[in-house]
């Protein structure tokens, strides 16, 4: 289903493309006045449709993916993958995303699809608890990877051996703060093992 879809939503946005790139040489590169204004226009339909298309690719692999095996991944393969989904919703609700990832960390070992899935579903209750008239100002999502000690764990060689997925609302912290006096933002935390060299 989710190739049958893929393929169904590819071609007419891969035609859009194209009669855009057509357009636009139509125009020229040096289209002025009314001309311009339609050449910005095009240009900007191309871009969506591009976009539109990086979305499509992004839930077609993140669905294609069954096998529930454990492997070495990238933390920041991880974060690019719900990335696209991610962005989708924040631009509808007026939110920024902050990607903070703590410097050369190792690969996790994990199920792939189903961290992505837990990474999509936090970002996506993060942001709705967000989408409120108590929360003024801005809105921060942040999608944070840091080493980490395990959950009962308290050693040095513990905290060596682990990965924290963290995703935190800053702007309902924000509102939070005004009802009970806590500055701690929402933050759920993902720990897993990451792989051994």
């Amino acid at each position: 289903m989710a190739s049958l879809l893929s393929h169904e939503l590819t071609q007419p946005l891969a035609a859009i493309a194209s009669y855009a790139s057509g357009s636009l040489n139509l125009l020229g590169p040096d289209a002025k006045g009314d001309q311009g204004e339609v050449a910005m226009a095009v240009r900007r339909i191309a871009e969506q449709a591009d976009r539109a298309g990086q979305v499509i690719r992004s839930v077609h692999d993140f669905v294609r993916r069954r096998d529930r095996t454990r492997e070495a991944v990238a933390p920041q393969a991880l974060i690019d993958a719900v990335l696209p989904l991610v962005r989708l919703q924040a631009r509808k609700l007026g939110v920024i995303i902050e990607v903070v990832l703590e410097d050369r960390l190792p690969a996790a070992m994990c199920d792939r699809t189903m961290v992505e899935q837990v990474l999509l579903n936090l970002a996506r209750n993060a942001m709705q608890a967000m989408d409120s008239p108590d929360n003024i100002g801005s809105r921060v999502l942040r999608l944070r990877v840091a080493r980490a000690v395990a959950v009962g764990g308290t050693g040095a060689e513990d905290g060596r051996r682990w990965l924290e997925f963290s995703v935190a609302d800053w702007a309902a912290a924000s509102a939070r703060m005004s009802r009970n006096g806590s500055s701690h933002p929402s933050s759920p935390r993902v720990p897993m093992e990451w792989a051994s060299a």
